[in-house]
């Protein structure tokens, strides 16, 4: 979506706000607090709590806010390539591998242990994104897979792979 488009949708769903209701808003997009921020649209502060709450859970201002959203990151250059290819430079960071370091205490300092590392666990997670934003993990269709345990299906695949 281009910023122009982005623009022009957040700006009709704003006109379906009061004025008091898209004060709000912004000033919500602006710190990210509701109570904060019916403060700051003049809504009376012993209330503003619940009032914040309610503003929020409202569908009409929930679409506003979210249009904004995509306005704001649309400005910013951010969309789902870009996040995409963030993503996959974590996962490239995570897979260059590192010198393991131990202390010694001749040298009093930290010196490679002839091993290397590299960081799985942020691999995975930078994949794993990836792939939800890339919408690549959806439920199984197959009958034969759905409700199996991982054990069933491995063995299934053991069945089917032995000659």
């Amino acid at each position: 979506m281009t910023v122009a488009e982005a623009k022009r949708e957040a700006d009709a769903l704003g006109r379906l706000l009061n004025p008091k209701q898209r004060l709000w808003a912004e000033n919500y997009l602006l710190t990210g607090n509701a109570t904060e921020a019916a403060i700051a649209a003049g809504y009376a502060a012993k209330n503003a709590t619940v009032q914040g709450s309610k503003l929020k859970s409202t569908p009409k201002i929930a679409e506003y806010l979210a249009a904004r959203e995509t306005q704001l990151f649309a400005e910013m250059g951010i969309n789902e390539g870009w996040v995409g290819r963030r993503f996959a430079e974590i996962y490239d960071r995570c897979m260059q591998a590192t010198p393991h370091m131990v202390w010694d205490s001749e040298a009093r300092a930290l010196v490679p242990d002839g091993t290397w590392v590299f960081d799985a666990r942020g691999a995975n997670a930078a994949l794993t994104a990836l792939g939800k934003t890339l919408g690549m993990f959806k439920p199984s269709e197959d009958p034969e897979t759905t409700g199996q345990t991982i054990e069933e299906w491995l063995e299934k695949q053991k069945r089917e792979s032995a000659p």
